[in-house]
């Protein structure tokens, strides 16, 4: 990879990864304190309908933006037409799930509020055209990697939501705060990313030029709607066979390693992903590959080992003694996520070089054997648990077919890849280990264990970096020095 393209890499990563986590890191603490706040059944209740919604809005988000990215001489006319596209298909999905609101929360259990639920549904389907709008704006920034103006909009977005559902928390609103926090962030990142961007649709449309952009978009809209609905299918059975207080411990306990996990990948896939369109020879490719592998896995493995071994205090601590039912959920998806990012640079190759059919083939072949597993989870009698360690084990099964192809198509062979993400995984236990040890070892209040083990683990995991020599160490510590002297 050249210097210029390195230099791209660690910038873009560093503001791509700052929006993430910044925005992340504001939204996690937001639920924490209205966790707190708000009983677990409310936020069973709020989690029931946002199954339907999460999966409304990958299908009117996933592909289609991806698709303008791609496509490298994309001018205004490819602009504007996908721009009414997305604006008129993620109406129909507004509309179409307000006309059938009443009959989709029959699926969830009957000790739910079903007309509660139906009212919920329609206000939280307003966000689904603002998500869309979203897509396109950030698509736009993400092709002239302006990841900066995405940090600024996602932030701010972020913070003025979570000051309105926090708001709404304390004058005793309820569910109602939890949807007014979501809706409202949807609004003010459409607002803000128009006024980043600067990019105002013109009076122009291509049906030739729409089409072709669809048939690249339309087969990552399938994947990602398998992936969605496949991601809320644990949620629904839980939502169809138990209360609203067991779908909320399970959607509590994934929700903060899926948090940290899923919105580092997005940073990384943000930066990558552009880059990678850019380029032509398989050489190119193979080195943007590896970079990838050890930047996802270089970030992500010791925050996910790190929080499987502080679970119990973490939860404690923050969410208080009454959410302690979903730690073993936490822990289980850690593990999850660390196996997640593994071999998961094909995935952004496979989009960036076109191979959109292999992309929808190989994602259906490992949502059937999730499914599978998930559905014998249910049949075994194992519940939400089983459900949770079927999750684990697709996670296995999808790296092994992400990595497969590699050799084939770059070079990039399944045992290469695991040697370029052997070393962070190796100190990550390591340092892992300590922390847990650390728990057992003190007998101190647990806010005091918890600053006590995440400080070791953040300064054991460095150290551990340093002696080993990371690569990935290495080139953000460069761009760290990099930055303060040009400061």
């Amino acid at each position: 990879m050249s210097s210029t393209n390195r230099g791209t890499v660690s910038r873009g990563f560093a503001w791509s990864f700052a929006e993430r986590m910044g925005s992340q890191g504001v939204t996690a603490l937001v639920s924490i304190i209205l966790a707190r706040i708000i009983a677990p059944e409310e936020f069973g209740i709020v989690a029931a309908i946002t199954i339907f919604t999460n999966i409304a809005t990958t299908f009117a988000t996933s592909g289609f933006s991806h698709a303008l990215i791609q496509k490298k001489d994309a001018d205004d006319v490819d602009f504007s037409s996908m721009f009414y596209f997305n604006l008129v298909f993620s109406g129909l999905i507004f509309l179409i799930i307000n006309l059938c609101a009443p009959y989709m929360v029959l699926f969830v259990n009957q000790s739910y509020d079903r007309a509660l639920l139906t009212k919920l549904l329609k206000v939280l389907s307003i966000g689904i055209v603002f998500s869309s709008f979203n897509s396109f704006y950030h698509a736009i920034l993400s092709k002239k990697l302006e990841f900066k103006k995405i940090f600024f909009v996602t932030l701010t977005g972020t913070v003025i939501s979570a000051v309105i559902g926090i708001a709404m928390a304390y004058m005793g609103y309820g569910v109602y705060a939890l949807l007014a926090q979501s809706v409202s962030q949807n609004v003010f990142n459409s607002i803000l990313y128009v006024i980043f961007s600067k990019w105002y649709p013109k009076l122009k449309f291509s049906f030739t030029r729409l089409k072709t952009m669809l048939g690249f978009g339309g087969k990552l809209m399938i994947a990602g709607t398998i992936s969605s609905v496949y991601n809320e299918v644990n949620s629904m059975i839980i939502s169809n066979q138990c209360t609203s207080e067991d779908l909320a411990f399970y959607k509590k306990g994934t929700m903060f390693p899926k948090l940290i996990a899923l919105n580092i990948l997005s940073a990384v896939n943000t930066v990558f992903f552009p880059l990678m369109a850019k380029m032509n020879t398989n050489e190119e490719y193979k080195a943007c590959m590896k970079k990838y592998n050890r930047y996802a896995t270089y970030i992500i493995t010791p925050m996910m080992v790190g929080m499987a071994a502080v679970a119990y205090n973490f939860v404690a601590v923050l969410l208080t003694e009454a959410w302690i039912p979903c730690v073993i959920f936490l822990q289980i998806y850690c593990i999850d996520c660390v196996w997640q990012p593994i071999g998961y640079a094909n995935l952004q190759y496979w989009k960036a070089a076109g191979h959109g059919t292999l992309y929808l083939v190989t994602d259906i072949i490992k949502k059937v054997a999730g499914f599978g597993l998930s559905i014998l989870a249910v049949v075994l009698g194992y519940g939400a648990l089983g459900i949770t360690v079927a999750g684990l084990l697709t996670s296995l099964i999808a790296v092994i077919i992400n990595m497969i192809p590699g050799k084939r198509l770059v070079g990039y062979s399944m045992g290469e890849q695991i040697l370029d993400v052997l070393p962070q995984v190796g100190i990550s236990l390591i340092m892992g280990a300590a922390v847990y040890f650390i728990g057992f070892a003190l007998s101190l209040p647990l806010i005091v264990e918890l600053i006590i083990q995440i400080i070791v683990g953040f300064v054991l995991y460095l150290a551990l970096s340093y002696v080993f020599k990371l690569s990935a160490f290495k080139d953000l510590l460069g761009f760290v020095k990099a930055k303060r002297s040009k400061g």
